[in-house]
């Protein structure tokens, strides 16, 4: 927003600290005339905001509006002036917010600004992003990142219905979903990736994901995968689950437990047993626990990057 500190322009303030919007925009910059530098340092000393607050530039011993103000026809269109920007950067809308210097704005705080707001907002599916992207935040993202599809599921489906959105995270979380659908699709890349890297019990993962996404395999498919499974390294990483779970329920001391886990995973073989190991020697009983979630979280960050 550009303005000085005339009445009009104040009110458009006092409009935006207000919370004008809903929370649904954020003021990122307000231009202030030139000329009134010094005015500006007590109002904002008594009126702090947030944001930032920009002076408009005019060379010293020169007279006239402000370079930003010239470039902006302020002489033509008058203060106080709002723009409104898109989420791509663009400007939606341009205009004087409909303010009088013989009126202070009240709740719910109408201006000109709000039908081109409500349009954007409704365009762009603003506030429904903002809830996913809460949710997202809060939840989802580190859901994911563990290998816990179920946790995520629906927030996934739910960025794939914000079409072409510009928000990088919902952008994220459906290329995410889509790496998922063409990995169930086409599962050899990932076949190949866990046998070079000795974690093929990772691939019963991707088989529950593709029964919770409810596009279970085509019977070939599912039969590769399978095949991939078994073996020595299927075999040792279900006698280390399984000697885990022991280990949390037996009713010996603590100590004595952890150290027959800890000699039962020296003797297998495995990338998935060796960092049980590692977690159990950092984390005592609570690494034995993760146990059954390392395929998973190998999958989510070596295969998928996430």
């Amino acid at each position: 927003m550009v303005y000085s500190l005339d009445g009009r322009s104040l009110r458009a303030w006092r409009w935006l600290e207000g919370d004008s919007t809903g929370g649904l925009a954020t003021p990122l910059l307000r231009q202030v005339a030139a000329w009134i530098a010094y005015p500006l340092d007590e109002y904002l000393k008594a009126h702090p905001v947030p944001g930032s607050v920009a002076v408009d530039s005019r060379p010293y011993g020169t007279t006239g509006i402000g370079k930003t103000f010239t470039e902006y026809s302020v002489r033509r269109y008058n203060l106080p002036r709002v723009l409104l920007l898109d989420v791509d950067g663009t400007v939606a809308w341009e205009g004087d917010p409909g303010f009088s210097s013989q009126s202070k704005p009240k709740p719910p705080f109408a201006s000109y600004v709000d039908t081109p707001m409500e349009d954007l907002a409704e365009r762009r599916q603003l506030i429904a992003v903002r809830r996913w992207r809460e949710s997202w935040q809060r939840k989802g993202e580190s859901a994911l990142a563990s290998g816990d599809l179920a946790g995520a599921i629906e927030l996934l489906r739910e960025a794939g219905s914000f079409n072409d959105s510009p928000f990088l995270d919902v952008q994220r979380a459906t290329a995410r979903l889509q790496a998922i659908e063409e990995a169930i699709e086409n599962p050899d890349e990932v076949i190949e990736v866990t046998r070079d890297a000795g974690t093929t019990p990772a691939l019963a993962v991707l088989i529950e994901w593709a029964e919770a996404l409810e596009t279970p395999f085509s019977k070939k498919r599912k039969a590769a995968v399978n095949k991939a499974i078994k073996g020595k390294t299927a075999s040792h990483w279900k006698r280390a689950v399984k000697a885990a779970a022991k280990a949390g329920k037996g009713r010996a001391p603590e100590e004595e437990r952890l150290a027959e886990l800890t000699a039962t995973l020296a003797e297998l073989e495995g990338p998935l047993v060796r960092q049980l190991e590692s977690d159990v020697q950092e984390l005592g009983l609570q690494g034995a626990a993760n146990a059954e979630q390392l395929p998973a979280i190998w999958l989510a960050r070596n295969v998928f990057g996430w």
